[in-house]
């Protein structure tokens, strides 16, 4: 059985390796989706609605606005967010990452 907090974690990891990926292999195609997709919230968060749906699922949530995923979602925008992106290559990445993840695990388990 899929242990839901692990599979969040993990999830969100790839997800902020993706845009880090996305940043260094493709920076042309990174800035123009910077350009019209990140800059515009009401397109970003349609972009962003299955991930938040896959959220909501996994976490059994139950949230027809998915304001819970889009929190979660929301917290990790450092590794994200392109206003973010030069922080993206600190040798302490993965620290603050593990750290935030510490701080919403907590959340989650309470609920």
């Amino acid at each position: 059985m899929i242990n839901p907090l692990n599979f969040l974690h993990d999830w969100l990891w790839q997800f902020a390796n993706a845009k880090k990926a996305a940043y260094r292999d493709s920076p042309q195609m990174f800035e123009l989706n910077t350009l019209y997709v990140e800059n515009d919230p009401a397109i970003l968060r349609e972009v962003l609605l299955s991930s938040m749906k896959m959220i909501d699922d996994l976490m059994n949530f139950h949230d027809a606005t998915y304001l819970r995923a889009e929190i979660i979602l929301a917290a990790f925008s450092e590794f994200t967010l392109p206003s973010f992106r030069k922080s993206w290559y600190s040798p302490d990445y993965t620290v603050r990452f593990e750290r935030l993840w510490q701080l919403i695990s907590m959340g989650l388990t309470n609920l």
